[in-house]
């Protein structure tokens, strides 16, 4: 086994350096460097504190705690919270490193209890996409909320008019993926996801059907198109139809070509395929080997996956969450443009300097968080807390990468702040050695 130690150009002259040392000598260095560098960047050391969601005030209900989100509702740059309860949509607005004790203005649709919005086949599909044209860095995207009901998919568009924050009355055409047409059975609605698979900006709608993945374009703000965007054959008859597959499923963008990729988790670990902007290609990018004999056929790992951009180079990593904490993975995928049609072959030479078994690195290694303990012994392994965890970044313009759970006495979110990756990524490559160049910046 070869280890490569890269470090930041801070450290050693400006650039990345491969060591040809004596293997003593390096492996000294780099199990050193990995201690120092798994601490700087993984310690998240501030804490958010946000609503008062508590199981006294009944969120450790599966119909309230598993509705919360974090999304930018207000287009400020900044990720808000939102949550379901017995009345309805509640949001409180991020005001930089808090949040607002009181849902000022962000309260959105009655899918109260009241209204049959305890049921989880409707409850489980809430999520706020941005359904308008968007333009991030100016604020003028048009973020909506989209939930499926009995009949099917509804959406509404935010809007402030006049300091006045309104939720649409009219409908924003959706499929009309009812409980008739089976749709009302966790292994479809519960993966119904609003991914941007073509980049343009406004959020398509994806979902697995009993065949596979189906996906719609946004019809540029004016509802989803009818033509079907194709996806894996991630089918019941392939297994998928299990929860410690089906639930895993997600759109992160894994080689930062600003298209929503497709990753899940099948029984031999993490597998992902790249957004053409016209369907998903052949090609399997693996991550690491969470597989059945692992534990990660476990719900509390196997629901804590997730995708945040860890050493922010515009790639989703991944992270998940096992007995001792939660541990991540950059991403290794090329940044790259794959054809409208690809095939196989067409991606591999783009692969020969990546290691065979995964995309992703350290994948035999991992890293682990030094932040909040969530582990089992101190209580994370309850559904009520593990099923809440999520990786936002919490604030876009200074790019705090955060992680955020909730607790028997609340939400809590820690995130990072002035660090430095001084030593980057201790990386174990089983074939060639590779020079790379550290040439990210990190806030300080």
């Amino acid at each position: 086994m070869l280890i490569n130690c890269i470090f930041k150009k801070n450290i050693l002259k400006k650039r990345a350096t491969l060591f040809l040392l004596s293997p003593y000598i390096l492996m000294s260095i780099c199990l050193a460097s990995l201690v120092f560098s798994t601490h700087l960047w993984a310690s998240y050391n501030k804490r958010v504190l946000g609503p008062e969601w508590s199981d006294v005030n009944g969120w450790d209900q599966p119909e309230y705690y598993s509705t919360i989100l974090y999304e930018d509702i207000n287009r400020d740059g900044k990720a808000d919270i939102c949550g379901r309860s017995s009345e309805g949509i509640k949001c409180h607005q991020s005001i930089g490193k808090s949040f607002a004790q009181e849902p000022v203005g962000f309260d959105g649709p009655a899918w109260s209890d009241a209204n049959g919005w305890n049921k989880p086949e409707y409850y489980s599909t809430i999520q706020y996409p941005v359904l308008g044209s968007s333009v991030y860095s100016n604020g003028d995207g048009k973020p909506g909320i989209c939930g499926r009901d009995k009949d099917g998919i509804k959406c509404h568009i935010y809007s402030s008019i006049f300091e006045e924050n309104v939720w649409s009355e009219t409908l924003f055409p959706a499929p009309n993926w009812s409980d008739a047409q089976g749709w009302n059975r966790p292994e479809y609605f519960s993966t119904i996801r609003y991914p941007d698979l073509n980049g343009d900006g406004k959020a398509d709608i994806c979902a697995r059907a009993k065949t596979g993945i189906i996906c719609h374009l946004n019809n540029n703000g004016e509802g989803f198109m009818k033509k079907v965007f194709s996806g894996p054959a991630w089918s019941d008859m392939n297994g998928w139809g299990l929860e410690k597959y089906y639930s895993t499923i997600d759109y992160p963008d894994i080689n930062g070509d600003g298209k929503a990729d497709i990753c899940g988790r099948s029984i031999r670990g993490i597998e992902c395929h790249l957004s053409t902007g016209r369907r998903f290609s052949n090609y399997a990018y693996l991550g690491p080997n969470w597989s059945n004999s692992d534990h990660w056929d476990n719900p509390k790992h196997y629901s804590t996956i997730g995708y945040p951009d860890i050493n922010r180079d515009g790639k989703a990593d991944i992270c998940g969450r096992t007995a001792n904490g939660v541990r991540c993975f950059m991403s290794n995928v090329p940044r790259f443009k794959v054809s409208t049609t690809p095939s196989s072959s067409e991606e591999l030479p783009y692969l020969k300097h990546l290691p065979s078994t995964c995309h992703f690195s350290n994948c035999t290694l991992g890293l682990t968080f030094i932040g909040p303990e969530w582990s089992d012994a101190s209580g994370w392994d309850m559904l009520e807390h593990y099923s809440t965890i999520q990786y936002p970044t919490l604030d876009h313009n200074n790019s705090l990468a955060g992680i955020c759970g909730r607790s028997s006495t609340g939400v809590e979110c820690y995130y990072h702040e002035h660090y430095t990756l001084d030593t980057a990524i201790v990386m174990y490559n089983m074939s060639t050695p590779i020079t790379r160049h550290a040439n990210d910046s990190y806030d300080h």
